[in-house]
């Protein structure tokens, strides 16, 4: 089950690929992430209508739903640079009961045995979701245990091709809070590393969970 997300931005200019800036977006009931300016949240099924809020401290955009996806700015109206490039940040929350997940405050830690062990389960798993679809997995760069702003989270990396399209990066963090599991998954295509990997870095490690269960 996903919880409901409820996203606040404070609007700022679309500055370009070469002088990208940031937005601080806050996560109701979650912490606070920052998105690269040079991106737009996805309309379509996965958004609801944005509802404009006025108050003291400027314009904010309330945006709502159980998944947010943000990808390159200009594919929303299929503007033409809005095709030229792929990237996607994608936030998900999953619900369980209290104790369903490890403490934020854990620290996870894993023998070579066991990172094995789940590399093997997390590898089949996804090759398993990409049967009978467009996607296959043509690289798997394993699972480690990464920290982020002081909390340990456990990261899945691979590279995936769809057809016979650019090869996509992919980098999957999960973050787990006693009864809510926080998944991020970072994704661009691979020639576009320029563009995105560095960007990319910055948003992960802007990722600041608040609310501790």
């Amino acid at each position: 089950m996903l919880k409901q997300i409820f996203v606040f931005i404070l609007l700022s200019p679309f500055i370009g690929y070469s002088q990208v800036g940031f937005d601080t977006y806050s996560l109701l009931g979650i912490g606070y992430i920052r998105i690269p300016n040079n991106m737009e949240e996805q309309s379509g099924k996965y958004k609801t209508l944005a509802q404009k809020l006025i108050n003291g401290s400027g314009m904010y955009y309330a945006i709502s739903g159980d998944k947010i996806i943000f990808q390159q700015k200009g594919l929303n109206e299929l503007k033409k640079d809005g095709f030229s490039s792929y990237v996607r940040i994608i936030i998900e929350t999953e619900i369980g009961s209290v104790g369903s997940f490890e403490k934020l405050s854990t620290k996870i830690t894993a023998s070579q045995k066991e990172l094995n062990q789940l590399n093997q389960e997390y590898k089949k798993r996804f090759i398993q979701s990409f049967t009978g679809t467009p996607l296959k997995l043509i690289e798997w760069n394993g699972v480690s245990i990464v920290t982020i702003k002081g909390h340990s989270a456990l990261k899945i990396a691979y590279r995936r091709q769809l057809n016979e399209q650019l090869p996509v990066v992919v980098n999957i963090y999960q973050f787990q809070n006693s009864d809510q599991q926080y998944n991020i998954t970072l994704s661009y295509r691979e020639s576009d590393e320029n563009i995105w990997k560095a960007v990319l870095n910055e948003t992960i490690n802007s990722f600041e969970i608040t609310n501790i269960r």
